[in-house]
């Protein structure tokens, strides 16, 4: 069950805690600024959003707000392999 998180919050903060301006986290999703304002308040984000931010930001968002207070690793570890490819799939663009 997911935690009760404002992912825009949470998303907001990484990028600016990876000290990416707003214009370069959204040339790294492939969106305009303006959307990227508008990611950050959200309070809940499509899954398909989420793993290409968490791609973009080399930061498992899915790990940290539906499975950190899991007891079943290996749900965990299905998303490790998920992100892992997708960040290959990433270096390869």
């Amino acid at each position: 069950m997911a935690k009760k998180i404002h992912i825009g919050k949470l998303i907001k903060a990484k990028v600016s805690e990876k000290n990416l301006s707003k214009v370069k986290f959204a040339k790294l999703i492939n969106y305009e600024r303006t959307n990227v304002y508008h990611i950050f308040e959200r309070p809940t984000i499509d899954i398909d959003l989420l793993i290409k931010i968490s791609v973009a930001l080399n930061y498992d968002f899915i790990k940290e707000v539906y499975l950190k207070d899991s007891t079943n690793d290996s749900n965990i570890v299905l998303i490790d392999d998920v992100i892992e490819k997708l960040n290959k799939l990433k270096d390869n663009l």
